[in-house]
């Protein structure tokens, strides 16, 4: 459309296109004092680019005027691409996808989008360059992306992406929580796969009974021990934690819990096993001090006899304590099952006037609460031997002296504990020993006859017939 007008009539009006005359209408038809011309200019076929438009007039004296302006004609749709998302499997429900646009004449940073998923509905188009997809379903999907440009031209052939959504595994329950080897177990959940999904327990496959997409049948296999339950399928891994409980178990403790030595001398530790064990359990001792070895009698242990262990310091051992870690390992459902226990090894200064030995039972067994005893006019309490059977006795006394080995104090309502005299020279300064090991012997209650003094006692044994014997 183009006007003109002058103080004079004007006569023509004229419209053109890049110098080409382009047909137009005049209101009102001239001469007139104002004319106004308009035309239609069909764009669809013409190459994209800068056209000019052009208006000239004249009026009654011939005199003329034009005038131009320049328009841009953009008849060619932007390309679009997406350049970044998923494609082939996901293993998730959420989904990112980054787009861009190309175009000849708008720039692309002015380019506008639409998206839409699985042929629904487009988006509002926006300057977005991306676009998050949540709560996506188990299934294939199609994601469309189209770009506008500034003429409001539209990609007819929108860039796609497929993919799909396999989850992987998951699950709800599992039934029971904890058992034995050999324990029947059912998981439910989702996403097992029939022919390729294992499970293990902490590590120890298991055998696959029945298998679904929503359960699975197996048992706690031998070797298994308490840790994740793990199904494992061809698009990944899922877990649930199960207690494996033992058929059989077993407690282990030394005593006491700290032993005294001075370098040259031995202490021992009493190691008990208990549980419905039948097993031999292989003992072992952790990182042992410098200059210090241990033994094991006997070498293995059970639950009925237990074991004892020896520790000897020699003067290469520091002063000071040692904690000493001991281990007891057997074979349970299938899997090496290990306890420890400790003991702290007091290595004390030379120089010092003690009385060291053991006291033991007539199976060798260490022999705690037996007290040493220093005779004359009055029994003085010297010391103790602990639960390891040792004795460690600071004295302050020197020259030969008698001492009592008294068990009395393990007398019980069916047996009494023998007391043992024997003279040890003490000499100060140094280690101070018995000189022998004491193996004391309970004696039943059920055995001793009192005797009244003044008064004729005849002692009989069963166990030797035709023994008899009258005091006094």
């Amino acid at each position: 459309m183009a006007r003109a007008s002058r103080r004079s009539d004007v006569t023509t009006l004229s419209l053109t296109v890049d110098g080409q005359a382009l047909g137009a209408t005049l209101a009102p038809a001239p001469p007139a004092p104002a004319i106004t011309a308009t035309a239609s200019w069909a764009t669809t076929g013409l190459g994209d680019g800068v056209h000019t438009l052009g208006a000239s007039a004249t009026d009654r004296a011939g005199n003329g005027q034009s005038a131009n302006r320049t328009v841009i004609v953009d008849n060619t749709p932007p390309e679009t691409a997406i350049t970044g998302g998923p494609e082939g499997e996901l293993g998730v429900t959420t989904a990112t996808f980054t787009f861009a646009g190309f175009d000849s004449l708008t720039p692309a940073e002015s380019l506008v989008f639409a998206w839409r998923l699985d042929g629904g509905t487009w988006s509002a188009f926006s300057a977005a360059t991306s676009a998050t997809l949540t709560s996506l379903s188990e299934t294939t999907h199609v994601v469309e992306v189209v770009a506008r440009d500034l003429a409001g031209n539209e990609d007819a052939t929108p860039a796609t992406r497929t993919f799909t959504v396999r989850l992987g595994p998951s699950i709800t329950a599992v039934e029971p929580t904890s058992g034995p080897v050999g324990t029947f177990v059912t998981l439910t959940g989702a996403g097992f796969e029939p022919g390729a999904t294992t499970v293990g327990f902490n590590g120890t496959p298991a055998i696959v009974r029945t298998v679904t997409a929503t359960a699975i049948t197996t048992t706690v296999p031998v070797g298994a021990s308490t840790g994740p339950l793990i199904v494992a399928t061809t698009r990944g891994t899922v877990s649930r934690e199960f207690t494996v409980t033992r058929t059989r178990d077993f407690a282990f403790t030394a005593a006491p819990a700290s032993v005294a030595v001075v370098a040259g001398t031995s202490a021992s530790v009493a190691l008990t096993v208990t549980g419905q064990l039948a097993d031999l359990l292989t003992l072992e001792t952790g990182a042992l001090p410098a200059g210090v070895t241990a033994s094991f009698a006997p070498p293995v242990a059970t639950a009925v006899a237990g074991s004892v262990l020896t520790l000897t310091a020699d003067a290469a051992t520091p002063t000071g304590g040692h904690p000493i870690e001991i281990r007891a390992t057997v074979r349970i459902d299938g899997s090496a099952v290990t306890r420890a226990a400790s003991v702290t090894l007091d290595v004390r200064p030379p120089g010092q006037t003690v009385l060291v030995g053991q006291v033991r039972d007539r199976s060798d067994r260490p022999l705690g609460g037996v007290r040493i005893l220093r005779g004359g006019p009055t029994l003085t309490t010297l010391g103790t031997s602990d639960a390891g059977g040792n004795l460690f006795i600071p004295l302050e006394l020197s020259g030969a002296q008698v001492l009592l080995v008294d068990g009395s104090p393990l007398n019980t309502d069916t047996a009494f504990w023998p007391t043992v005299p024997l003279t040890v020279t003490i000499t100060l300064g140094v280690v101070n020993t018995l000189g022998f090991v004491p193996r004391l012997e309970p004696m039943p209650a059920a055995k001793l006859i009192p005797i009244a003094p003044g008064q004729a006692t005849v002692l009989t044994d069963a166990a030797l017939p035709g023994f008899s014997m009258t005091i006094p």
